[in-house]
């Protein structure tokens, strides 16, 4: 979802890799910085059949990354049991305390009845 990382994703892990109405989804990405600078906020984005649905931001403390530093984050969320079927696409971006985009993950889910 982006052309070029500046906080390069080195481990990600999705739990379970299909979603489950009613269940959990967990997300663990572990990644390093490809050049200085603070992390402000993780925003998630849920798309179904290309239409946003739902948002959330998480907030990352301002925190501080030299080149080369390494940091991991994690989200989990519940999924409701009436989860309508559908295409959902979930971006999850992280953004610095100047408001730049430096890395982006895309989930990608079909939920059926």
């Amino acid at each position: 979802c982006m052309d070029e990382n500046r906080f390069k994703m080195t481990r990600i892990s999705i739990e379970p890799m299909e979603i489950i109405k009613g269940g959990e989804i967990h997300v663990k990405v572990q990644g390093e910085a490809q050049e200085s600078m603070v992390l402000k906020n993780l925003h998630i984005s849920t798309l179904l059949n290309g239409l946003e649905v739902w948002t959330d931001d998480q907030d990352q403390e301002m925190t501080e990354l030299d080149e080369g530093d390494k940091h991991t984050w994690e989200y989990d969320a519940f999924v409701p049991s009436f989860a309508p079927p559908g295409h959902f696409d979930i971006y999850f971006t992280l953004i610095t305390d100047k408001g730049e985009k430096v890395s982006c993950l895309l989930g990608k889910f079909d939920v059926t009845d």
